[in-house]
């Protein structure tokens, strides 16, 4: 075990800054079980779990979100294609995109400091 990877089990990292964020291609559905099996085949085990776009009815989701046990992990699969932090993989013949995850700032609510009149 590499001196890298101990230091970095024993800090604790927030989720957010180990996540993947996933997008599919529409008309290609892929499910959360052949995405946890490719990537699994492919770097290990080192996903601590998937989150799909929910979707309702025959609606396909079109991202997911993959937490991995550790930020280097983050990195070797967003950075597999080079250092642009974007890399493309093929899951069976699914095009599926890869880049770290960034959390959007909550909507603002619009009805907040509007006037009413009555």
């Amino acid at each position: 075990m590499s001196v890298f990877y101990q230091s970095e089990q024993e800090e604790e990292v927030p989720p957010e800054n180990r996540t993947i964020f996933l997008t599919f291609s529409k008309g290609y559905p892929i499910s959360e079980n052949e995405v946890k099996l490719y990537f699994t085949r492919i770097f290990g085990d080192f996903i601590e779990s998937i989150y799909m776009q929910p979707v309702a009815g025959e609606n396909q989701p079109l991202f997911a979100r993959i937490v991995a046990r550790s930020p280097s992990m983050v990195r070797a699969v967003v950075e597999r294609d080079g250092a642009d932090g974007r890399s493309k993989y093929y899951i069976n013949g699914k095009h599926v995109w890869a880049r770290k995850f960034v959390r959007r700032p909550p909507p603002k609510d619009t009805a907040e400091g509007a006037v009413t009149s009555e």
